[in-house]
Formats: structure tokens, sequence, C-alpha cells
């Protein structure tokens, strides 16, 4: 993605993972299908875990969607 110097773009071309942690939206979901945890690499299936949605600038459509088991999300908070 190209940027154009508008807005929050300029923000995105730094470090990708400071922005994700910056801005992201986490909820608490159920996992119908199956999902790896960003953080642990286990597999998230059936169970409850943290969905975290990323979007860039103005647009509704979620960029990136990232799982994280309940322990690692947990470990993540604190650690920041």
């Amino acid at each position: 993605m190209m940027g154009t110097g508008y807005g929050s773009e300029i923000e995105y071309y730094g470090d990708y993972e400071e922005y994700f942690n910056r801005r992201a939206y986490w909820t608490y979901e159920f996992a119908w299908i199956p999902h790896k945890c960003e953080l642990s690499g286990q597999t998230i299936w059936l169970k409850y875990a943290y969905k975290g949605e990323c979007r860039i600038g103005d647009y509704m459509d979620p960029v990136d969607t990232r799982w994280r088991t309940n322990k690692a999300h947990i470990w993540k908070l604190i650690q920041q």
C-alpha cells in the first residue's frame, strides 16, 4: 500500500507492530472456526478468545485481524 501522506497513513509506515498495538480494537468472541494465536501459536477453536482488528484511517473494513488466547492477551497487556 503506497502512502499518499494523508491522516494516519503516515503512522502506518513506521513500526507496524507498534501501530497495531496502539490502534487495535479488541473484543472477546467465540471462535467458531480455527485460528492461530499470534503470540503463542496455539490453535483457538470452539472457545472464547480475544480478537483484535486494526483499521487504517477512516475505512470501516478491518485491515488486519489477529486472535489471542486469554493467557497470551493478558500477558501482553501486563508487559505493555
